[in-house]
């Protein structure tokens, strides 16, 4: 399975320390060799980076480690494929423009039969994360546009609805299910599956 490492900050913070634990598990003291990605929230903006090679032995993760980009709100992700194949297009996290904001998306587990419905957003690569993410997006979208909600956070208790049932519908590969969503800085929705969901939004 894949791992993740998430921040939400008061003030902009560095993740060197964290990250640099993080990519060691990537093909040196763990199995996750598959590609990698992490991505910053500055202002509007997000600096993401991505690489298919192993982040242990990667030199752009090699980069990020030794230069302290400062960020409210990051998240990383290491993978270990399982769907889909290896390749900078199934790299997470994955990321979205709605309503003027940037969205991004990492993910940890397994759906199975799982089929996105038909929409404006349609996955770029081919794993069940980003058919995931672009589903939820889609609905977003939808919902917004028949004025079921209109503010974000009336978006995130959307999302406890939605995810939930999603998780329902599929068949589990494995019993441990967890995702980031991220909408811009001090929007964090942190959400474990088990036999629980958490939903967090930071001050």
């Amino acid at each position: 399975m894949c791992e993740l490492l998430a921040m939400s900050a008061n003030t902009p913070t560095d993740l060197c320390f964290s990250f640099t634990g993080l990519t060691r598990r990537g093909g040196d003291t763990g199995p996750h060799k598959d590609g990698w990605g992490v991505a910053f929230y500055e202002g509007k903006g997000v600096r993401a980076f991505h690489d298919v090679d192993a982040s242990a032995n990667s030199r752009i993760a090699e980069m990020v480690q030794t230069h302290p980009i400062k960020s409210e709100v990051a998240v990383c992700h290491i993978r270990q494929a399982n769907v889909g194949e290896i390749s900078l297009a199934n790299t997470h996290p994955f990321m979205r423009e709605l309503w003027g904001r940037y969205w991004v998306f990492a993910h940890n587990g397994q759906l199975a039969d799982f089929c996105a419905a038909p929409g404006f957003y349609e996955a770029v690569g081919s794993t069940d994360s980003e058919a995931l993410f672009c589903d939820i997006l889609n609905h977003l979208r939808h919902l917004k546009e028949l004025n079921h909600f209109r503010t974000l956070p009336q978006a995130s208790i959307f999302l406890l609805v939605y995810l939930p049932k999603q998780i329902q519908l599929a068949q589990w590969v494995h019993p441990v299910f967890s995702l980031v969503v991220f909408s811009q800085k001090n929007r964090l929705k942190n959400c474990y599956f088990s036999l629980f969901l958490v939903c967090k939004h930071s001050n």
